[in-house]
């Protein structure tokens, strides 16, 4: 896992955390969460569900860190077989859902997870346990 991370976290197409104001915006049609946390086989998951909303299709950016993403829903395209996520954006059809999935190994950008946010809040730790992190950063 990637020490740090929320294991819940919200940002915008860009890969942006929210902003308040994106919240309270009443016309705002897209979103991606971030769940980061112990999976089916109590390895680490983080699952992103990409919701778009809008009448048009969007290009979405997954939030930092990096990692090796795998498509396995899309809702426009419920057929589709499960496929790795190639480029680092990914175009999301209107009115649909996308779900990407990665197994974090090795280490983390700390650089890019700081920027990211992943310095508030409960983090999730290698060993799976949640902790409330103060704002400085220490768990």
């Amino acid at each position: 896992m990637l020490p740090g991370l929320y294991d819940v976290s919200w940002f915008d197409e860009r890969g942006n955390p929210l902003a308040i104001e994106v919240w309270q915006d009443p016309e705002g049609r897209a979103l991606t969460l971030r769940r980061a946390g112990p999976g089916l086989s109590n390895d680490i998951d983080e699952v992103l569900l990409i919701f778009n909303a809008s009448s048009q299709n969007l290009a979405f950016t997954p939030p930092a860190p990096h990692l090796e993403w795998n498509m396995l829903l899309d809702s426009a395209e419920p057929d589709a077989p499960e496929r790795p996520l190639v480029g680092s954006e990914i175009e999301v059809a209107a009115h649909s859902i996308v779900v990407l999935l990665a197994q974090p190994t090795g280490d983390a950008d700390w650089q890019a997870v700081w920027m990211a946010g992943a310095h508030q809040g409960p983090r999730i730790h290698s060993d799976g346990a949640a902790a409330r992190s103060r704002h400085d950063g220490s768990a």
